[in-house]
């Protein structure tokens, strides 16, 4: 449940799906997520949908950040060591790592149910 880039409704997901539907509906330019899920609300994708997926991928990429800042790679609780797990509680606003792996698994699955029901333009 570690890995915040790889799997259903993970960054990965969440990147593709909106610049899918800006591809098909013939937009080009915004590149943040973020500016991506704003330009599609319009038809693609409840506001609420594209916010839900911010918010993910907002908390997936923290998670990301800060393994690559602290370890020099991907977050793992087990060999992390008990200050960085800190730094990463601190930094995403969990108490525990059960509630971090709590909400990221949340998250991945919200994030993968907008995706595969949001019907591309």
């Amino acid at each position: 449940p570690w890995d915040p880039k790889k799997g259903a409704g993970r960054m990965l997901d969440i990147e593709l799906a909106p610049t899918a539907g800006l591809l098909n509906a013939g937009l080009l330019g915004p590149t943040s997520v973020p500016d991506m899920a704003g330009a599609l609300e319009d038809g693609w994708m409840a506001k609420a949908d594209t916010e839900a997926l911010v918010r993910a991928h907002g908390r997936f990429d923290t998670v990301q950040h800060l393994g690559r800042v602290a370890l020099g790679g991907d977050f793992d609780p087990e060999s992390a060591g008990k200050s960085v797990c800190g730094l990463v509680l601190r930094g995403t606003g969990q108490g525990s790592l059960d509630a971090l792996e709590h909400g990221l698994t949340n998250a991945a699955a919200t994030a993968k149910e907008i995706i595969d029901r949001a019907a591309l333009p």
